[in-house]
């Protein structure tokens, strides 16, 4: 279901023309290609603000008032 989400939200255009299933199926692919090495995927990805996220992750340790779930 988060695939589905993800999808909508970044292809909304796309999407709204798309039924369930075949949103299903671009999810699954993307899901798939997550669990290949990035040298064996057909999509290619790239990291990026790696220090920004380092930094609001350390951030997020630091808190005190966090709320578990």
């Amino acid at each position: 279901m988060i695939g589905v989400m993800f999808l909508t939200a970044c292809q909304q255009k796309e999407s709204k023309s798309m039924t369930s299933d075949e949103l299903m199926t671009k999810a699954i692919f993307i899901y798939a290609e997550i669990a290949l090495s990035p040298g064996e995927r057909k999509l290619v990805s790239k990291r990026i603000l790696s220090k920004e996220a380092a930094k609001a992750f350390d951030m997020w340790i630091d808190k005190t008032d966090k709320v578990e779930y």
